[in-house]
């Protein structure tokens, strides 16, 4: 097939994953976006400038997908008189804007959250022939944030919509390029357990619970050393500085590193303790696994679906107590390492291209 990909956000895991997947997939997918920046005039003003994309291509393609970044039902409008009804067009949700975390200092809070980017996610799958999601979490907390905030709306609720949205809704999980980040070479054996950490500096993910337990950790002379294999943003508290600041030697920060470079780190690295407030996916805690890090998860978000928590309840915690006795108890004494590796697997394109392809097709003869 012919597939179209309007992505208004174009960077990151949005960009890493969409390419990709035109690299791997049989069907032949075009690409339509923007630079990622400026995310919300992205979810309000890209129908239009995808719109202008769109009406220079050569052939209608026999299937659309866009991001939950784009206002699809803007696009529709606008495009009404341009794509045939037999083309099935639907939506990629990487995040939703309904669960998607907001950081308590931000002005957005303090003057009342503003509930229209939810609606416009809400108003694309309504208009879209299919949803897909990157995870069981993803969907899930979509659904639940939409029931959520439809019962608060004063009248004309509309909450039998979401029954309908769930019928349409498929999983695809994101998939990655993970044997680029295999190494023959065998594992040092380092003086001290090596921490990953290996996500952003910023909020959402929560690093100041971590450094907080592992200063508590290092006070009481627990041997580690932490890898932050990330970069100090204008983004990252002063707070965050300050405790990396007084782990001082026990700490190496990366910065920038090329993809070789960050396998090495990972294949080295022993136990990677997370702490997010929210993961719709999580590419980087799936390359650490992968590579033979001892995963230490939250019993939240979308981990206990991707990490099997019935199969391993060892690798997932409940609390900041709890948090910190079992990453004492490893630092101690150091598991060997891949024990979880076989859970990553799956999610490397050798394994999951064919998968999104046919997943693809249906779609297309769904609704023909």
């Amino acid at each position: 097939m012919d597939i179209c990909f309007l992505e208004p956000f174009f960077s990151g895991s949005h960009e890493t994953w969409l390419t990709q997947l035109a690299e791997h997939s049989a069907h032949n997918i075009t690409i339509l976006s923007q630079r990622g920046r400026f995310w919300k005039w992205r979810m309000y003003g890209s129908a239009l400038t995808l719109t202008e994309a769109f009406s220079r291509l050569d052939k209608v393609p026999d299937l659309i997908v866009a991001s939950d970044m784009l206002d699809l039902s803007s696009f529709l409008a606008l495009n009404r008189r341009t794509i045939p009804a037999h083309v099935p067009v639907g939506i990629y949700f990487h995040e939703n804007q309904v669960a998607y975390p907001w950081q308590s200092e931000s002005e957005d809070v303090q003057k009342g959250r503003d509930i229209h980017y939810a609606f416009i996610n809400y108003a694309s799958a309504l208009a879209a022939d299919f949803l897909f999601f990157n995870s069981l979490w993803n969907r899930d907390s979509f659904f639940f944030g939409m029931e959520e905030l439809l019962r608060k709306m004063p009248d004309d609720r509309h909450r039998g919509t979401v029954d309908l949205l769930k019928g349409k809704s498929h999983i695809m999980p994101i998939g990655m390029d993970l044997k680029s980040l295999d190494r023959d070479e065998p594992r040092d054996a380092a003086p001290e357990p090596l921490i990953i950490w290996n996500h952003r500096l910023e909020h959402d993910k929560n690093p100041l619970e971590l450094l907080e337990v592992l200063l508590e950790l290092a006070s009481q002379e627990v041997p580690f050393h932490l890898a932050l294999l990330t970069e100090i943003t204008p983004l990252t508290e002063p707070r965050v500085m300050e405790l990396i600041g007084e782990l001082k030697e026990r700490v190496t920060i990366t910065g920038m590193i090329s993809r070789a470079e960050y396998a090495s780190w990972l294949h080295r690295g022993q136990i990677l303790p997370v702490t997010s407030r929210h993961d719709f996916f999580g590419i980087s805690i799936m390359e650490a696994v992968y590579c033979g890090c001892y995963p230490l998860l939250p019993r939240r978000l979308t981990y206990p679906a991707l990490y099997e928590q019935e199969k391993h309840p060892e690798i997932f915690y409940d609390s900041r107590a709890a948090l910190k006795s079992k990453l004492k108890q490893l630092l101690e004494s150091p598991p060997p390492p891949g024990q979880y590796s076989h859970l990553a697997a799956p999610y490397d394109w050798s394994s999951l291209a064919r998968k999104c392809d046919a997943l693809l097709s249906a779609m297309a003869v769904q609704k023909a």
